[in-house]
C-alpha cells in the first residue's frame, strides 16, 4: 500500500520528480569528481613511480659502485682506527683519565685537578662512546701549549671542546677534552 501511494504521487507531482532527478544528477557529478581527483592521484603516484625507477636503473648502469664501497670500507677502517677502544664504559674513563695524568706529568702540570664525566652514546652512531673531561689547574703557558700540542698530534680522536683562561696573579686554565670509544673493543 506505501508503494502504491509512493508511485502514485510520483506520477502526479511533478515538482518531486524534479527535485529527485535533480539529486541524482548532483550525486552522479558527485562522484565524477571523485573520481577524476582520485584518477590524478593514482597517475601522480604512477609518474612519481616511473621516475624512481628511471633514476634507479640509471644508477645500477654505473660501474663506479664496487669503487665506492670500497672506498667507503676504507674510510670506515680509517675511522674506527682513529677511536679509542675500550671493554666497557668503566675502562673508557679509565683509559681517558690514565692518558690525561700521563699527558699532565709530561708537561710538568701534574698539580692539575682532572675531572672525567660518564661515558655516553653518540646519538647516531652505534657502538660509540664518548667521555668527556675537565682539566683545571694553574696558568703556565709554555707548559700548558706543549699539553695543547700533545693532545692534538695524538693519534686517537680526541677534540678540545673548551679552553678558558683566566689572566691575573694567580692565573688558572680550564680545559674540556672529548675522547671517541669504539664500545667493545679492546
Amino acid at each position: 500500500m506505501e508503494f502504491s501511494m509512493l508511485v502514485r504521487e510520483w506520477r502526479q507531482n511533478q515538482r518531486l520528480r524534479l527535485a529527485v532527478w535533480l539529486m541524482v544528477g548532483i550525486l552522479l557529478l558527485y562522484v565524477s569528481l571523485l573520481v577524476s581527483d582520485w584518477r590524478t592521484a593514482v597517475q601522480e603516484d604512477y609518474r612519481r613511480t616511473a621516475e624512481r625507477l628511471s633514476r634507479l636503473e640509471a644508477l645500477t648502469k654505473q660501474s663506479e659502485w664496487t669503487t665506492r664501497a670500497d672506498a667507503s670500507r676504507a674510510l670506515c677502517v680509517q675511522l674506527e682506527g682513529g677511536l679509542w677502544k675500550a671493554e666497557g664504559r668503566g675502562m673508557a674513563l679509565a683509559a681517558l683519565q690514565n692518558w690525561i695524568y700521563g699527558l699532565l706529568k709530561g708537561s710538568a702540570l701534574d698539580d692539575s685537578r682532572v675531572s672525567v664525566e660518564p661515558a655516553i652514546d653518540v646519538p647516531g652512531v652505534e657502538h660509540v662512546w664518548q667521555v668527556a673531561v675537565r682539566v683545571e689547574g694553574a696558568l703556565h703557558m709554555q707548559k700548558l701549549a706543549v699539553l695543547l700540542h700533545q693532545i692534538e698530534t695524538h693519534p686517537q680522536m680526541t677534540e678540545i671542546d673548551g679552553l678558558e683562561i683566566t689572566a691575573g696573579t694567580q692565573g688558572r686554565f680550564a680545559l674540556v677534552l672529548k675522547a671517541y670509544f669504539l664500545a667493545g673493543a679492546a
